[in-house]
């Protein structure tokens, strides 16, 4: 649940355009429906979590099948939920009706989070961290973020590697991605 706190944060502190004029495009997208894609339905399926999930099977699925491809996918209550972040902002997710459908959702499902963990959650803005690799300036989250440093000392090590000499599908350039 901690992305839309940290992306209404963003929006709060960097946003040019109206919370409104951001979120009524994905309203009407939930309201009225997308069109299945193969990649969506291949996603939808190779997803034991969804099948698993009363809540996730009704969204997803039709008759125990994944949701056909062209067919059309709505999701009013994501609409409802997006409606009440727009109306009352974070309170809106993390107070009211959504925290007690989130709530309720971890009492069926054995999960870890109660209402005062959504009543209490903020997020940290910390400075990103960066390295120049090849010319360009890259950035990512530092620690306690792990996957950034990971990352970006991995381009490091890359960039001793002249990787354009090599085919990029060779067995050579596998090895120093993996090794990096």
């Amino acid at each position: 649940p901690g992305t839309v706190y940290g992306l209404l944060e963003a929006h709060e502190r960097f946003g040019k355009l109206s919370l409104e004029k951001v979120l009524q495009p994905v309203i009407n997208q939930a309201q009225n429906g997308i069109i299945v894609t193969y990649d969506l339905h291949n996603a939808i399926e190779g997803s034991e979590q969804l099948k698993k999930d009363p809540e996730s099977k009704r969204i997803y699925f039709k008759n125990d099948e994944p949701l056909p491809i062209g067919s059309l996918m709505k999701r009013p209550d994501l609409a409802k939920t997006f409606e009440a972040i727009l109306k009352e902002g974070k309170q809106g997710f993390y107070d009211g009706w959504v925290a007690e459908k989130i709530y309720s959702s971890m009492q069926d499902n054995e999960g870890f989070i109660d209402k005062n963990d959504l009543k209490q959650y903020s997020s940290k803005f910390r400075d990103p961290i960066g390295v120049n690799y090849r010319g360009y300036s890259i950035y990512t989250q530092g620690p306690p973020s792990g996957g950034g440093i990971t990352f970006l000392t991995a381009l490091n090590i890359l960039n001793f590697y002249n990787l354009a000499r090599y085919k990029k599908d060779s067995s050579l350039t596998y090895h120093l991605l993996a090794e990096a």
